[in-house]
């Protein structure tokens, strides 16, 4: 791997035991935790959309993450939890100019991330974590995150009214309203929508 050659990379990193993440896995040692997107607030906090796969306990996990001193901003939007934090795991990979590939999943203190990556960044991550471990390394990876029917007809829709136009035709407040959904929940449907764009355009580079 040369030091410019991306390679699409799964890995197992182990979770610091100072960060909230790791907390509620040792709450729920049997629960896989996955974090759905992931975006930067400013250099110190993140946003991230948290679930599980078994799509249970996340009522239990939200009430957990009240005591946690290190998220703000908790907010339910059906099997999801929205959260603003300051210390995050992620950082440490953002930190290096890798993209993650979403979603992350979470189980006994233990996160698997796909990203892509070179040789140098690699060396970087294991200077970094306590211990990494490398699942998979391939040029190529051939999932890809597929919209849902409702993510294509809210992104057609914001299209053809000029949302993405610059200067944009119209707000979001105005879309949502179009839409008959609140502004929050289109908010998180366009980021959701964008994120799987974004990761389908660097897979296929």
């Amino acid at each position: 791997m040369t030091k410019d050659n991306l390679k699409y990379i799964k890995l197992q990193v182990e979770i610091p035991k100072n960060i909230w993440i790791y907390n509620i896995t040792q709450e729920f040692p049997d629960e896989i935790i996955t974090l759905n997107y992931s975006t930067s607030l400013s250099k110190t906090e993140r946003q991230v959309f948290l679930s599980t796969i078994s799509k249970k306990n996340i009522n239990e996990i939200y009430s957990k993450l009240t005591l946690e001193n290190q998220v703000n901003d908790l907010e339910m939007f059906g099997d999801n939890i929205k959260m603003r934090f300051k210390l995050n795991f992620l950082q440490k990979i953002l930190h290096h100019k890798l993209t993650i590939i979403f979603p992350v999943t979470v189980r006994k203190g233990y996160a698997t991330i796909e990203v892509f990556a070179n040789q140098n960044q690699i060396k970087l991550l294991e200077k970094v974590f306590g211990k990494i471990k490398i699942l998979k390394i391939s040029d190529k990876i051939n999932k890809k995150e597929e919209l849902t029917i409702n993510q294509k007809e809210i992104l057609e829709t914001a299209y053809m009214l000029g949302f993405f136009s610059y200067p944009r035709k119209i707000t979001l407040t105005e879309l949502a309203k179009h839409i008959k959904v609140s502004k929050a929940t289109l908010s998180e449907n366009l980021r959701l929508s964008e994120n799987k764009i974004i990761s389908n355009y660097f897979l296929n580079k």
